[in-house]
């Protein structure tokens, strides 16, 4: 299930940052956004690597867990 959890951090954290803010308090809908972002700029961004596939594993795991209990609970 998902939290309405609004970041209110500093405001100079990267979207990466943010964004893995985000996925841990269950705010599913605002972390992939800035994982979208994320990975839609990348190479111009100043994320690495690393980033990115944790960027995929997290956009991954929200399709394949998140979303599908949300479906299964619905039904």
């Amino acid at each position: 299930a998902e939290t309405g959890y609004k970041l209110s951090l500093n405001k100079n954290l990267s979207d990466f940052n943010k964004a893995e803010f985000l996925f841990l308090y269950r705010n599913y809908s605002e972390a992939v956004k800035l994982y979208e972002k994320i990975l839609m700029d990348y190479p111009k961004n100043s994320v690495n690597l690393e980033m990115v596939e944790t960027a995929l594993n997290r956009l991954m795991f929200y399709q394949v867990r998140v979303l599908k209990n949300d479906q299964e609970n619905l039904a």
